[in-house]
This record gives structure tokens, C-alpha cells and sequence, in this order.
């Protein structure tokens, strides 16, 4: 605001031009992914970071700092759909849910992180010198990315799956992935052999590529690809997975735009690198989601998958959900109620925000993972339109929540929050009956086309 001469409503909006491009950009992004390879996207899109950090760092005015937000967000929005492809590209059904935990944990807990470091940095070196640190981690993130990821999508037609296994990274035996589609279509799903050990082996070099020779259809598959997302949306299952992740991730958003206000003002009267030190019980929760969330909801499945004899059904996970919930209720009540009354804030942070860092890793990490177990083939898609939905509504945010009372804006979120959880019951006793309706679909054969 100093530097710029801008309005607070003005800041608040540098955040919200790089939320819309981070969800936009993934209609770009996974098409591209799918036609050229993971590791392609995932180091243009790396190149895009280091360049729009340090366009952040020299920018002079408000035009040139929201172009470069703009761009940032560009190439930050793959970090919001490759991994989960990646994920399901590698691992097998059964590890999911604790894969796709320490996922949404890596992502939220970087989340969580920069505002820790930013406002230190702000207080006692300016706020530029964050960004040049973040271009810094940025090229080390391109290095890793170049010689750490090999592909994880690519070619395997004419292979035995045990020769893939041994040759690549450890997949899924081929029987046993058309196994996955043809049952999880017809609505159960056998795990009496998936945990088939194929043995493990290293990536070949064909995986080492810069970029992949485009898969046959790809390029005529575009189209489908940026149209998919939007069509899945009718699918309820997806629908629901969509609008927990992401009003569980802005319940954490409302968070962030609300602790400056809050913390500045009496009775706490907290310096910037205090205000940052608040969120490390966002990471605390963030951690703990991470570490019981995803073996939490596989556990459960597992049992009930067991009882079932033997036969999975992706509701199975949904059970999970339960005891975040109500993790996720008494923090928001307990940080609305903080702002409003002026409870001391260890209350606020201790308690209320370690619950809600809890909640933003462990709902979207259960309700994703339904998702995919329901619909494998599309898992990308699936991330792009809750990106873009989660996105879609943290743009508005940034308009809506400075014109209401800190409690107002927590208060708002907890009951949209509440509410989108709280379909899951009925979409669990008629989730079959959901997946029956869309069996002959033909993002089922998505996969085998790709």
C-alpha cells in the first residue's frame, strides 16, 4: 500500500487476479499434460514461476505487480492437477487416500508457510526481497523437477505389465487396470488382487524426455479435454467433491484475509512477523490432516471392503469424513466467536486455527479420492474444475469478505462449509445408484483412449 499508493481493496485484489489464473489456467495446462507428458508441463510451468518472481521483485507500479500476479498464477496452476494425475498414474488404488493426503498437505502447508516467512521478511528486509527468495526455490524446484521426475504418463502398449514394472516406475498390472474400469463401472470393485507386488525397477529413458512424443488421438482430443471438465460437473458425485474441496481450502482463505485486520487492531496489537507466526498452527493441523487423513479413509475402506466380502465400493471411504467435520465445526466456531468477542488469542490460534488447517487437508483428501476411485480415467479433470471452482469463489472473496466483520466473513464460509459436507449423506446411500447412472459414460474409456 506504501510503496504503490494502493488501497487496501487494491492489495486484496493481488491476491485475487493470481487465484483466478491459478484455476484458468488448468483448462491449458491438463490438456497439455496429457498430450505431451507430466514432466512437460510440469517444467514449462516451473520456468513460468521463476520468471513472474522475479518480475514481482522489480515491479514498479500496480499495472506491472498485477501482470506479474496474473502470470504467477499461470505457472502455480499445475501444482492444483498434475500431482493427483500423477498420483493415480503410479500408485495403486488401495494407497490413494494417504497419497493424495500428503499431497493436498505439501500443497496447503506451502500455503501456510509463505505468509510465516513473508511477514518477517516484509518487517525487517521489505517485502521484495520474499520474492527474490521465491525465485531462488523456484529455480531449485525447476532442477528437481529436471532430474528428479521422470514421466509418469507414456507408451506401455506391447508390454507386459511385470516388464513395465521392472523397466519403469511400479504400475499397475494391466489386467488388473481394466479390471478397475470395467468394475468400477458396474459399481464394485474387487481388491482381492491388488496388491499384487509387480517388483520395482527404475524409470527407462524414454521417461527422461523433455517432452513426449504426443499419444495417438491426442491432438484431436484437445477439444474433449477442455470441454470434460465442465461436463463432469454434472455428475453429482464430482459436483460434491468439488464444492468440499474448495469451500474447505477458502475456509482457510477467510483465515488469511481476515488475521491482518484482526491481529493488527487492539487488544493484540501484533507486528507483521507476529501476524505470520499465527499460521504455523495452520501448519501443525495441516500436518495432522496429512498423517491420519488419507490411511484414515483407506483403513475404513479396507474394513468395510473386508465385511463386504472382499468387494470395494468407493462410498466406503466417505465414513471418514466424519470426525473432520466436527473438527472442522468447532474451529470455524471457535475463530468467529474469537473475533467477535476478543477471546485471547491463543484460543483463536491454538485451538480454532490448528482445527482449521486439520480440516483443509483431510476433507478435500477424502472427498477427492471418492471422486477418483468413482471416476479414475478423469482425475485430472476432476482437480481442474475444483481448482477452478475453489478459485472461481476466492476471486469473489477477495471483493466480498473486506466489506463484512472479520466474524461475519468466518461465520459465512463455516456454513457454506457445513453445508457442502453434509451432502455427503445423502450421496452415500445413493452413490451407486449415482455411478449406475453414469456407468455407460464415456470418460470410463478416457484412459485406454489417452
Amino acid at each position: 500500500m506504501m510503496d504503490f499508493h494502493a488501497t487496501q481493496a487494491t492489495v486484496a485484489l493481488f491476491l485475487g487476479v493470481c487465484v483466478i489464473t491459478l484455476g484458468y489456467a488448468n483448462f491449458i495446462i491438463v490438456p497439455f499434460s496429457n498430450v505431451f507428458g507430466r514432466r512437460a508441463a510440469c517444467l514449462i510451468t516451473a520456468a513460468i514461476i521463476i520468471g513472474s518472481n522475479i518480475w514481482q521483485a522489480l515491479a514498479k507500479d500496480t499495472g506491472s505487480f498485477f501482470g506479474a500476479r496474473a502470470l504467477n498464477g499461470v505457472g502455480g496452476a499445475v501444482n492444483e492437477s498434475i500431482m493427483v494425475q500423477v498420483i493415480t498414474d503410479v500408485f495403486y488404488l488401495h494407497e490413494r487416500g494417504r497419497f493424495m493426503a500428503l499431497y493436498f498437505a505439501a500443497y496447503f502447508i506451502g500455503v501456510f508457510l509463505g505468509p510465516i516467512i513473508a511477514g518477517n521478511m516484509a518487517q525487517y528486509v521489505g517485502w521484495r526481497s520474499f520474492f527474490w527468495l521465491c525465485t531462488g526455490v523456484s529455480v531449485l524446484n525447476f532442477v528437481c523437477i529436471l532430474f528428479l521426475f521422470p514421466e509418469t504418463k507414456f507408451h506401455r502398449a506391447g508390454a507386459t505389465a511385470l516388464d513395465t514394472a521392472q523397466k519403469a516406475l511400479p504400475i499397475q498390472d494391466e489386467k488388473l487396470h481394466n479390471q478397475y474400469n470395467e468394475e468400477t463401472s458396474s459399481n464394485n470393485l474387487s481388491t482381492e488382487n491388488l496388491g499384487v507386488n509387480l517388483g520395482r525397477g527404475k524409470p527407462s529413458k524414454r521417461q527422461w524426455k523433455l517432452i513426449q512424443r504426443p499419444f495417438p488421438g491426442a491432438v484431436a482430443s484437445l477439444a474433449k479435454d477442455i470441454v470434460t471438465p465442465i461436463y463432469i460437473l454434472a455428475f453429482p458425485i464430482v459436483f460434491w467433491a468439488v464444492i468440499v474441496t474448495g469451500n474447505a481450502a477458502n475456509t482457510v482463505l477467510v483465515v488469511n484475509l481476515t488475521q491482518s485486520p484482526v491481529f493488527f487492531a487492539p487488544p493484540y496489537l501484533f507486528s507483521p512477523s507476529h501476524v505470520g507466526f499465527v499460521n504455523f498452527a495452520l501448519v501443525a493441523g495441516g500436518l495432522f490432516g496429512m498423517v491420519t487423513a488419507g490411511p484414515f479413509s483407506d483403513w475404513i475402506a479396507k474394513r468395510l471392503t473386508s465385511r463386504n466380502g472382499d468387494l470395494r465400493e468407493p462410498e466406503m471411504r466417505l465414513w471418514a469424513i466424519v470426525p473432520y467435520f466436527f473438527v472442522m465445526v468447532l474451529g470455524c466456531i471457535v475463530v468467529g466467536l474469537g473475533y467477535r468477542y476478543q477471546w485471547p488469542w491463543e484460543a483463536i490460534v491454538i485451538f480454532g486455527y490448528t482445527c482449521v488447517g486439520i480440516q483443509v487437508v483431510a476433507l478435500p483428501t477424502i472427498a477427492v479420492a471418492y471422486a477418483v476411485d468413482s471416476y479414475k480415467p478423469i482425475s485430472g479433470e476432476i482437480l481442474v474444475i475444483c481448482t477452478v471452482f475453489k478459485n472461481t469463489f476466492g476471486f469473489g472473496m477477495s471483493w466480498w469478505v473486506p466489506t463484512l466483520t472479520p466474524f461475519q466473513s468466518v461465520m459465512v464460509l463455516f456454513a457454506i462449509n457445513a453445508g457442502a459436507c453434509l451432502c455427503g449423506i445423502p450421496i452415500y446411500f445413493v452413490g451407486k445408484r449415482l455411478r449406475k447412472i453414469t456407468r455407460n459414460s464415456k470418460v470410463h474409456g478416457f484412459e485406454t483412449i489417452m
